[in-house]
């Protein structure tokens, strides 16, 4: 996949990141800012990358809130500047509790 500066990225583990700058040396790796904090040399496995964050929005993420069940992409249900927050599947399933209900 072509990564270009100005893409958003997801990673494997559920992960956005904004590309910055593009490490002449090594096609594969890059600088982003993440969050609040800029990383140089990313080397994460990527999922996908997109200009538009709409587009790596997966089924069982939470966008602003709302649980998606279906991707509409070419629908008018959601775009990139209604999108405020993002918490992803992977994100959400690294913080759950297995809870034990067999009484044991």
């Amino acid at each position: 996949m072509k990564i270009e500066v100005g893409m958003m990225i997801r990673d494997e583990e559920g992960e956005f990141a904004k590309v910055i700058k593009l490490n002449e040396f090594d096609e594969d790796c890059f600088d982003a800012k993440y969050k609040d904090f800029e990383i140089e040399m990313w080397k994460g496995e990527i999922k996908s990358a997109s200009n538009n964050i709409i587009d790596l929005v997966e089924v069982g993420d939470y966008v602003n809130g709302y649980l998606i069940e279906d991707l509409k992409k070419n629908g008018v249900w959601i775009s990139d500047r209604m999108i405020k927050t993002i918490v992803t599947k992977e994100q959400f399933k690294s913080v759950e509790f297995e809870v034990d209900n067999s009484g044991n």
